[in-house]
């Protein structure tokens, strides 16, 4: 049993913090995706506690790794076909993913001081059945994953009862998700805003700036920048409709989209249908990069 805490864990003086993301992308962020980035890098960052990632088992990487960074990693296979069952309750049957299981089953193994768990509220309570009374239990919801899914809310007592602290990126995400409808929840609740590191970003040398405008036809002299999966909660429609009058106004300027509908994934979805439709009238003004 203690094989694994020794595996993964950098220095046995120091906390275990575990981080169970969605199980649907590998970390580090290989194959994309906004939360494995914020882990990862939230991750590399703290000196203070030992970190394990629980993420998909994806991207060619090993399912238990202790990496040059010294973050620990958990990776579970998660894919559709081999990763749900059905269950037979009385009557009915029920669909559940194995994934947060197979995740508990390791984490009984690493003992963990404090989970948290990433944008998904129905695992709370899977959690502290397993893994008992005396574990921290955290959750950051980066949206609106409460507000906007039944089966979340028919749970929302034993979620709520089972965690410690639940996390927001902003206070109005916490309003809309939760407290607004139950602010009997709002001392549990807290507000950390997304951070940045400003060193990773500098101006681009011109003759880069100029190569990157030659590859994709970019001549006018004001560019706005999209990016981001091109789905409807991302916004790129409103942006596009919005598109018309910007240029009444400033009709040197372009819109580029970078993405697609999903991860390094560029299938045509009736939605990226729909923002080529939009593009039409004003296609001279707008670059799609995939």
């Amino acid at each position: 049993m203690a094989v694994l805490r020794s595996f993964l864990v950098k220095d046995p003086r120091k906390p275990i913090v575990a981080v169970i993301t969605s199980g649907t992308l590998p970390v580090p962020a290989l194959l994309g995706g906004g939360i494995q980035t914020v882990v990862y890098d939230y991750a590399v960052c703290n000196q203070m506690q030992n970190i394990i990632i629980v993420s998909a088992l994806d991207g060619g990487m090993p399912p238990y790794e202790l990496d040059k960074n010294g973050i620990g990693h958990i990776r579970i296979r998660n894919k559709a076909f081999d990763n749900f069952e059905l269950v037979w309750k009385g009557h009915f049957l029920v669909r559940y993913s194995r994934y947060i299981y197979k995740a508990c089953e390791r984490l009984l193994e690493l003992r963990p001081d404090i989970v948290h768990i990433h944008n998904m509220p129905h695992f709370v309570p899977i959690v502290r059945e397993k893994l008992g009374p005396d574990v921290k239990i955290i959750l950051t919801d980066h949206n609106t994953k409460i507000a906007e899914e039944n089966y979340v809310l028919r749970q929302l007592p034993k979620i709520m009862s089972s965690l410690d602290k639940v996390i927001y990126p902003s206070k109005r995400i916490a309003e809309i998700d939760l407290t607004n409808n139950y602010p009997h929840f709002k001392e549990k609740v807290s507000v950390i805003y997304n951070g940045v590191d400003t060193a990773l970003y500098k101006k681009y040398p011109e003759k880069d700036m100029a190569r990157v405008r030659a590859k994709y036809g970019i001549k006018t002299p004001k560019t706005i920048i999209f990016v981001g999966r091109l789905v409807a909660e991302k916004g790129a429609a409103v942006l596009l409709s919005a598109l018309p009058q910007v240029l009444q106004a400033n009709p040197d300027t372009s819109l580029v989209v970078v993405g697609s509908s999903f991860f390094g994934k560029g299938q045509d979805t009736p939605y990226v249908k729909k923002l080529r439709e939009l593009a039409e009238p004003i296609k001279d003004k707008v670059i799609f990069t995939g």
